[in-house]
């Protein structure tokens, strides 16, 4: 139990909380552009919505969690964790996003 409690201690302090926010709000950002991008697209009822919204959830996890990566990674371990820790933060607000909508 104590070896866990130590790897996990070392991950945390490899997180950086500034790199993960940027590359969160990159996200956002993506997430905007990419709906008004294809806009049109959607509103046609050419293509079902579920995969617009797969569009949009690969995209900004891949680039959010490039851009944290490589923001303040010292090394590849450090640039994987941070991007690691914001795919996880994308997917729980995404999630959370989904499941409130099913409620209406």
């Amino acid at each position: 139990m104590g070896l866990l409690n130590v790897k996990i201690s070392d991950i945390n302090d490899q997180i950086n909380i500034v790199s993960v926010f940027i590359g969160l709000i990159l996200s956002i950002f993506i997430l905007f552009g990419v709906a008004v991008y294809f806009y049109f697209v959607v509103t046609s009822g050419v293509y079902n919505i579920t995969l617009y919204f797969g569009i949009i959830l690969l995209l900004m996890a891949f680039f959010g969690s490039l851009v944290a990566g490589m923001l303040w990674g010292h090394n590849f371990m450090e640039g994987s964790i941070n991007g690691a820790f914001l795919s996880l933060i994308i997917v729980v607000l995404i999630c959370f996003i989904v499941g409130v909508l099913f409620l209406f």
